[in-house]
């Protein structure tokens, strides 16, 4: 019992620890704010990631960080022990395969966390002199069956040879110019976007891809996205377009106020976080809503990286210096009962634990 105490004691504690900013009380949502402070390794967010054990892994300028609810586990670049040892401290992305395995990409190549065993993997960082690093060097897509896929500025498009454990390079029409972003959608389709402006879908069979269809608009394409089953993208003149996942059917759905950098779907909402500060809450329509409107207002001088959905109903916003902030609903975590069974009430300290069907009994 004194170890069951003491283990609420640390919980409790723990959540009151951590600063947290509350608006209104009639607002729904609490906002809890993460730095380095709290044990985060750096308070500069490129990218924030939940796996299939609903741990958060947080990639930022100096270390990869993995949140397991209670504190923060940072993994640093070691050059005394290559095993234990992430091949770089910039992080840039963070997936996770279909083994559970931990990818991630940083500006000198990609590495893998086997979490069973606690290694580090790395690849591609020997491959090339080091005297010129480019920030996007690489990146990462998993398709629908987990199989990982590497973005290579130098060698283009590769997978990854689980038994041979190396990357191979994949059949792939030439590009005109470099890639600069890549995705995997719910059908398996790899949608390209390169250095010109143009957007490009394939088919994939065994490593090979057939084209299906290029995009190009007035004005460059320069970034997309796949959310809420859909695959949006944005143009230099700042318009925002939708394409019909079968028909392949483009049309644009807003222009924009201001051009984004990462976008997410939260409780029946779009959100769009502006590529200076703040961000922009839409409704299905893409009309702008009230919904978060007090939570966005106290973010309005804060640059959102990366979003993140978490289990219930939190969201993860990554931010360029401002750490994590987590936005989740009021709820109480704990209901009283009043009263015994024959409807007298209790006039009796109680102090005790039992744990009754996953349920705990104070």
């Amino acid at each position: 019992m004194r170890r069951a105490f003491y283990f609420l004691y640390v919980t409790i504690f723990s959540m009151f620890a951590l600063q947290e900013v509350t608006a209104d009380p009639a607002d729904p949502f609490f906002l809890q704010h993460y730095d380095n402070r709290n044990g985060l390794s750096n308070s500069s967010i490129n990218h924030i990631f939940k796996d299939a054990g609903n741990l958060l892994w947080v990639a930022t300028w100096d270390g990869l960080n993995m949140y397991d609810g209670n504190i923060f586990h940072v993994f640093n670049y070691s050059k005394e022990n290559d095993f234990k040892s992430i091949g770089s401290n910039v992080i840039r992305q963070v997936t996770e395969d279909k083994r559970g395995n931990i990818w991630v990409t940083t500006i000198e190549g990609i590495s893998r966390y086997e979490k069973r065993t606690g290694k580090f993997y790395n690849y591609f960082y020997n491959q090339y002199q080091r005297s010129r690093v480019s920030e996007q060097e690489y990146a990462l897509a998993i398709d629908t069956a987990g199989k990982v896929y590497c973005l290579n500025q130098k060698s283009g498009l590769n997978w990854y040879d689980e038994a041979a454990d190396t990357f191979r390079i994949c059949d792939l029409p030439q590009q005109n110019s470099k890639i600069s972003k890549l995705v995997f959608d719910e059908s398996n389709r790899l949608w390209l976007l390169n250095g010109s402006g143009q957007l490009d879908v394939y088919s994939a069979d065994q490593n090979k891809f057939k084209k299906l269809r290029s995009y190009q608009e007035g004005s460059a394409i320069v970034n997309f996205f796949n959310v809420n089953h859909q695959l949006f993208f944005t143009t230099a003149d700042e318009r925002l377009f939708t394409i019909h996942h079968s028909t392949f059917i483009h049309k644009q759905v807003m222009q924009l106020k201001h051009a984004f950098t990462a976008m997410i779907f939260y409780k029946e909402h779009y959100l769009l976080a502006w590529s200076t500060k703040g961000y922009g809450v839409y409704d299905l329509d893409f009309q702008q809503s009230s919904f978060l409107q007090q939570e966005a207002a106290q973010m309005q001088d804060v640059k959102v990286t990366s979003w993140a959905l978490g289990s219930e109903d939190i969201l993860w916003s990554g931010t360029d210096g401002n750490g994590i902030i987590k936005i989740y609903p009021k709820t109480k975590s704990f209901g009283t009962i009043a009263t015994s069974d024959n409807g007298m009430p209790y006039n009796k300290s109680v102090r005790a634990f039992c744990e009754a069907d996953g349920n705990l009994w104070i």
